[in-house]
C-alpha cells in the first residue's frame, strides 16, 4: 500500500479502490503508477501532469 502522497508527500493518505489512494492534505486522488487525478466539484476526475522531478 502506498502511504505517501506522490504529490505532497502527507502520509494522510487513505485507499479508496483497489490500487487508488486519496490524499486528505492535497486533495488528489492517485493511483499505483502515480497517475494524480484532481477531483472536480462535480465528483469527476481531471489528470494531470507533473513534472519527473516531484513524483
Amino acid at each position: 500500500m502506498m502511504k505517501i502522497c506522490p504529490l505532497c508527500g502527507s502520509k494522510a493518505v487513505g485507499q479508496i479502490a483497489v490500487d487508488r489512494y486519496y490524499c486528505w492534505d492535497c486533495l488528489v486522488e492517485y493511483d499505483k503508477n502515480n497517475r494524480i487525478h484532481e477531483v472536480l466539484e462535480d465528483g469527476s476526475l481531471n489528470t494531470f501532469e507533473v513534472p519527473e522531478p516531484y513524483l
